[in-house]
């Protein structure tokens, strides 16, 4: 059997094929469309699907005892917290990974074998794999993103390469494409990337996105060993091999219910997941008084909040029952028991609790009910609602939370 690498996407297997060692999933499923007014029956039709989904984390636990994979938990930098699977305008999406720390650098190449360079060990790198249709989806291409050493990522597109398909000359459709940008904000790593490079994509009815995530670590490796063998010599059992680099468990992430629990396997949770939360229509939100501003209110009334786009409270923002306990100032000033709380906002300059003279962010009286799970996100910024809390955050990795009970911005 073929040693896996970090960078090498491993297929979950098809529920007719016998159960077989794999890497986990992280999983963004979003609604499949049929476009009715395309000459293509088969073309993805973006305006059925939602703009953007968010998942929760867990960790795939592989039973595997003689598996190179291993289910040592990844470091916070390479951990996910969350996935986000958007699509942007065209037939680009944006990826977004949340980690519990930001995201390491390429790891600095040292001198190896020779002329070789390896990575310094110590060092810790990921890659990732996005399934458009699926793991059990009616199509089998995936799309693979890695980095190089100057922190520039790419993408390539493939179908699964098989004995019988190798046999019969079967058109993989292999492309190598481009990502239109990359950056990190925070803890957060975006990408993306134009799907018209990828005509089996597109050709597709079904758009229901895995993900798979794949983190390594380099480490020392003997020049005069083969690269498969073990450290007590042989074939590798779970562990590092000697092929400088130890796997950590691959992780996973699902925004639904669905079966995807993987034969043989099982799924242990890294953190207290929430439900999946969707995206509403900004335009639905719109304050009629105000260009630039949305604006919303809690099913119970207890805040009213928005987010601007512009202007002397440009950023996201709730009025109404903080707890009179928060910590807050008035005109930047703290000012102790004096200060009643009744705002909280984050910005691109500034964040958190005030006694406000005025409800910049939102007009109860006008302000759309943004339902439990619902999440409004314009901009930079996004806002979704869970039971009794409101939670804001932006991209650049600032975020509060309030509810009758508390209120924290970090």
């Amino acid at each position: 059997m073929p040693i896996p690498t970090a960078f090498t996407p491993l297929r979950k297997p098809r529920r007719r094929r016998a159960p077989a060692a794999m890497f986990g999933i992280v999983s963004v499923a979003l609604l499949a469309g049929c476009s009715s007014g395309s000459s293509d029956a088969g073309a993805l039709d973006w305006d059925s699907l939602p703009s953007s989904f968010a998942t929760e984390c867990s960790v795939w636990t592989n039973p595997d005892p003689d598996s190179f994979a291993t289910n040592t938990p990844p470091p916070a930098e390479v951990q996910v917290r969350a996935a986000t699977v958007e699509h942007t305008t065209g037939d680009r999406v944006k990826i977004s990974l949340s980690f519990l720390a930001p995201p390491p650098p390429p790891p600095l190449q040292v001198p190896g074998v020779g002329s070789q360079t390896i990575a310094q060990p110590g060092s810790v790198d990921f890659s990732f794999a996005v399934y458009p249709s699926g793991m059990n989806g009616p199509n089998d291409y995936s799309l693979f993103f890695q980095r190089d050493t100057q922190n520039v990522w790419t993408v390539s597109g493939s179908r699964t390469l098989t004995p019988e398909r190798a046999k019969s000359g079967f058109d993989l459709e292999s492309v190598v494409g481009t990502v239109d940008s990359s950056r990190v904000i925070g803890n957060d790593l975006i990408a993306e990337v134009d799907l018209a490079q990828f005509p089996a994509v597109l050709r597709e009815p079904v758009f229901a996105p895995d993900v798979q995530v794949s983190s390594k670590q380099a480490i020392p490796r003997d020049p005069y060993r083969l690269p498969i063998e073990g450290p007590n010599g042989g074939p590798p059992k779970t562990g590092p091999s000697n092929m400088g680099l130890f796997m950590f468990a691959t992780q996973n992430c699902s925004a639904t219910d669905s079966d995807i629990a993987m034969d043989g396997g099982a799924f242990t949770s890294t953190f207290e997941t929430e439900p999946r939360s969707a995206a509403v229509d900004p335009e639905t939100f719109a304050n009629p008084t105000k260009a630039g501003s949305y604006q919303f209110t809690t099913s119970d009334g207890n805040f009213t909040c928005g987010i601007n786009l512009s202007g002397i409270a440009e950023g996201a923002g709730c009025h109404g029952a903080i707890p009179t306990d928060a910590a807050c100032t008035v005109g930047g000033t703290s000012t102790g028991a004096d200060c009643t709380p009744n705002t909280i906002f984050i910005s691109a300059t500034s964040k958190g609790i005030q006694q406000a003279e005025r409800q910049r962010y939102a007009n109860g009286s006008t302000a759309t009910v943004l339902n439990n799970n619902e999440t409004l996100r314009v901009g930079d910024y996004a806002c979704v609602v869970r039971d009794d809390t409101v939670q804001c955050s932006d991209n650049a990795g600032s975020e509060f939370s309030v509810s009758p009970t508390s209120a924290t911005v970090t």
